[in-house]
């Protein structure tokens, strides 16, 4: 394994320590003792991942992560300390500041991991195929404006209005936040202004919201792309509205509130596809058979650039948190995924795969979902919540034609 990695760190002793944790592995480490240094071999030196200590003499570590992404922002980052709170790093990795934390004291095997697995990710949405691919299109989508003073709100910690304040800037975006938060999915019918739509919805699913919105909003969409259009963005809703109440019924806990809505976000690849190689999607989605889009893809040999590297490479040249980056990256195949997100991934293809499942069926008395049963869960929790599927299913018109 390639790639080089930089410590920003005013202990001495610990740069030491980082460093002998990458010996003989390959990587590189650059060591700086402040701020100062970290930015002059930025400069000098074409690093992949920066790791910056929070506290640090004379300016801290966020504010110099603010620098690296705003001169450096293809650098990685991540922050390490002894005794952040879940909530603080929550903020800082949904704000898009750090991609990733790493806790204090460190322990080789896992710091090791850790850093070896994000260059395997840098390198999969580096591949020549992928990049052709990008470099092929002509104007490369980019988070709007309006989008980015969103992000910016929230990583200030400005209050809901505040947010709301942004986000009303844009009439046809406020009013289809407005619209999907008083459809089913949502339970209400009863929010009129988008500070309330705000307040109910929260920061994580009101950016993916706003976001999906701003995609649909800035491209010009022909007549005969809208149809799948509504069934990607149906597709992902579900899949989000799903996955908590399969990751309850899994592992018999609550799904972390901490956790952004990856079930809205994992398949942004197939709206880029859509969008930009119509005719790849439409020879895809006529592929003959039972299999899906992913494996589609496959057999049409789209290996290493397929819908779910094509998102990942926009979510984080977007700089989205580390966990959107490789929901899309590796739902499809979750045990490609850092240990501490495998668990929700699978949730995400077992979702994926039920939601699939039910929308490929038009009699729905042909399902079977005796497939779909987990080792040592109630079958009758499964057949319920299938059953809500079916019903959410029927019902989804009445939402896109809302959002599109």
């Amino acid at each position: 394994m390639n790639g080089k990695v930089l410590i920003v760190e005013d202990q001495r002793a610990l740069l030491n320590d980082f460093q002998k944790i990458f010996f003989s592995t390959g990587i590189t480490v650059f060591k700086a003792e402040t701020a100062v240094q970290g930015l002059k071999i930025l400069d000098e030196e074409d690093i992949d991942v920066v790791v910056s200590h929070f506290r640090m003499h004379k300016r801290d570590g966020l504010q110099f992560l603010k620098e690296v992404r705003k001169e450096h922002p293809s650098v990685y980052r991540v922050l390490t300390s002894g005794f952040l709170d879940e909530t603080m790093v929550f903020k800082f990795v949904s704000s898009g500041l750090i991609c990733a934390f790493m806790v204090k004291p460190w322990k080789p095997d896992i710091v090791q991991g850790r850093i070896t697995h994000i260059l395997k990710v840098k390198i999969a949405l580096q591949e020549k195929k992928l990049l052709d691919l990008i470099n092929s299109i002509e104007k490369l989508p980019t988070l709007p404006y309006l989008f980015r003073e969103m992000l910016l709100a929230m990583e200030s910690n400005k209050s809901m209005q505040e947010i709301a304040s942004v986000i009303k800037k844009d009439t046809s975006v406020s009013a289809k936040v407005i619209h999907v938060v008083n459809s089913a999915f949502f339970g209400r019918e009863d929010i009129s202004q988008v500070e309330e739509a705000a307040v109910y919805l929260g920061e994580s699913v009101l950016k993916d919201i706003v976001l999906t919105a701003y995609l649909i909003d800035n491209t010009k969409w022909k007549s005969g792309q809208i149809k799948h259009l509504k069934e990607i963005f149906f597709h992902s809703f579900m899949v989000n509205k799903y996955i908590p109440v399969i990751y309850k019924l899994v592992y018999g806990k609550t799904f972390s509130k901490s956790d952004p809505s990856v079930g809205i976000i994992h398949d942004i690849g197939k709206i880029i596809i859509l969008q930009y190689f119509p005719d790849r999607y439409e020879s895809i989605v006529s592929e003959p058979g039972d299999s899906d889009f992913y494996h589609d893809e496959l057999a049409l040999g789209f290996e290493g650039y397929t819908h779910s590297e094509i998102g990942a490479y926009f979510l984080d040249w977007w700089n989205f948190p580390e966990v959107m980056v490789e929901a899309a990256l590796f739902h499809h195949r979750p045990e490609k995924a850092l240990s501490e997100y495998q668990h929700l991934f699978q949730v995400v293809n077992y979702t994926d795969k039920m939601v699939n499942y039910v929308w490929s069926k038009r009699n729905t008395q042909d399902l079977d979902f005796s497939r779909f049963y987990v080792k040592n869960v109630d079958r009758e929790l499964i057949d319920k919540i299938t059953q809500n599927l079916i019903n959410d299913t029927r019902e989804y018109k009445n939402i896109f034609d809302r959002l599109i």
